[in-house]
């Protein structure tokens, strides 16, 4: 169920409307019901949410639900498999945990076993395939990437600063990335909503796994040549600090 979780986009849409549901005539969902190729829309109006005691919850509170972090949305279907609500259940101490580990933050990396590859596989908004090196044909910028996901809370709450960052090396060899796991059209619905500085693109979450990526937001920075020579996990004070001082760093 918690592979459902990063599949699940939360993305405001105003103007939508939606009936009272009754959960008597549905199910909960199978990972076997599910079609995990397409996100789903988790935003308290496209699909009505409901705590556990069934009571439909509105958009507006949906992210203060979220934010607590001890509840889980699972899908609820109807006998087509197509699903008409989700209900916050509560989450269990090892679903906790494993929320806690994708944004806490990692320290003591050893950056010697850290590697992108050049040919690094990405899809820009306009669904179209591009590879990490097309960033830096000339090896001539410092390459800064962020893993991200359009659920991610901590994500979405730096995304402010990290937008500073670019307009502070604006004029320098610095090329923003921002790697999502959602699909161009999710990231495209999110971008009317939200301004992202970064060059955002999307990328398949197997990829990330094989990256070794254990954790979201994920920072990297690459010198020119593509080496990594900077990685930090997590969101917490200083954070944002780290990362502009160890661009700054590239550049002297």
């Amino acid at each position: 169920m918690f592979k459902t979780i990063l599949l699940i986009s939360i993305c405001l849409i105003q103007g939508l409307t939606v009936a009272q549901v009754d959960l008597s005539k549905l199910h909960k969902a199978q990972p076997t019901d599910l079609d995990f190729s397409q996100p789903l829309m988790l935003d308290g109006k496209t699909i009505p949410v409901c705590l556990e005691n069934g009571k439909q919850i509105s958009s507006d509170s949906l992210d203060f639900y979220l934010g607590t972090g001890n509840l889980i949305p699972e899908p609820f279907i109807n006998d087509r498999k197509e699903v008409k609500a989700f209900v916050l259940r509560s989450a269990s101490e090892q679903e906790k945990g494993m929320m806690m580990r994708m944004n806490a933050p990692m320290e003591k990396v050893d950056l010697a076993n850290e590697s992108i590859p050049a040919n690094l596989s990405l899809r820009t908004l306009k669904n179209k395939e591009v590879q990490l090196s097309d960033f830096n044909p000339k090896k001539e910028k410092i390459t800064v990437i962020n893993f991200w996901f359009i659920e991610c809370k901590p994500c979405k709450m730096e995304i402010p600063d990290l937008n500073k960052l670019v307009e502070k090396y604006k004029g320098y060899d610095v090329e923003f990335l921002a790697v999502a796991l959602n699909k161009p059209d999710q990231l495209k619905d999110f971008l009317k909503k939200t301004d992202f500085n970064y060059t955002v693109l999307s990328i398949e979450e197997q990829q990330t796994i094989e990256l070794g990526i254990q954790g979201y937001p994920t920072h990297f920075i690459l010198n020119r040549q593509g080496q990594v020579v900077y990685k930090a996990t997590g969101l917490e004070p200083g954070s944002i600090d780290k990362l502009d001082e160890a661009i700054e760093g590239q550049l002297h």
